[in-house]
């Protein structure tokens, strides 16, 4: 699988998972929580339940592509999905309420229409974000605590394995399965 494809095949899960949790929650949003808390209030309640939808399904994607994800291809995933979801939301938006575009960028401009643009952003940066924290290649990584308190990483605890081995088809010939720390 090229890596545009799986950009763009990743991105359109990402957006489409994420989309059809904000469609549940906004539902939520609407009916319940904004008659008592006001729609600043109801925003504010389902970001963080949005943003952590977010983090996992992009932390999902990441891990079953075995964090072979350098961090542009990441930052295009997120840059790509934002696009998707934006799009998405303007559709369903002129669907429900045939207001048309206008209609979509002008909720953008209140403080729970900023807020809610401010965490799509967040949304677009996640993996990115996650990609910083994770290893580029477990073969650049130290086998010790590199303050040098001799503390042992947790890599030390890991196994490495090659592409062939993470994708189940068994040790590469003439290769044993070494610990980290051991090669």
């Amino acid at each position: 699988m090229s890596a545009a494809f799986r950009i763009i095949r990743h991105s359109a899960i990402y957006a489409g998972c994420v989309f059809c949790a904000g469609f549940a929650l906004g539902v939520v949003r609407v009916l319940w929580l904004e008659p008592s808390f006001g729609p600043l209030g109801a925003v504010a309640l389902e970001l963080p339940i949005m943003l952590a939808i977010s983090w996992s399904v992009s932390a999902a994607l990441l891990r079953k592509s075995h964090g072979d994800w350098s961090r542009l291809q990441s930052l295009a995933m997120g840059g790509f999905a934002f696009v998707l979801l934006i799009a998405m939301e303007l559709a369903l938006g002129a669907a429900l309420t045939c207001d048309g575009v206008a209609a979509f960028f002008a909720g953008l401009s209140t403080l729970h229409g900023a807020l809610g643009v401010a965490a799509q952003i967040a949304f677009g940066l996640i993996p990115w974000v996650q990609s910083l924290f994770a290893p580029q290649n477990r073969d650049d990584l130290p086998d010790h605590d590199p303050s040098g308190r001799g503390r042992p990483s947790l890599l030390v605890l890991t196994t490495r394995a090659s592409p062939r081995e993470r994708s189940g088809l068994g040790p590469v010939r003439g290769r044993s399965h070494p610990v980290a720390g051991n090669h």
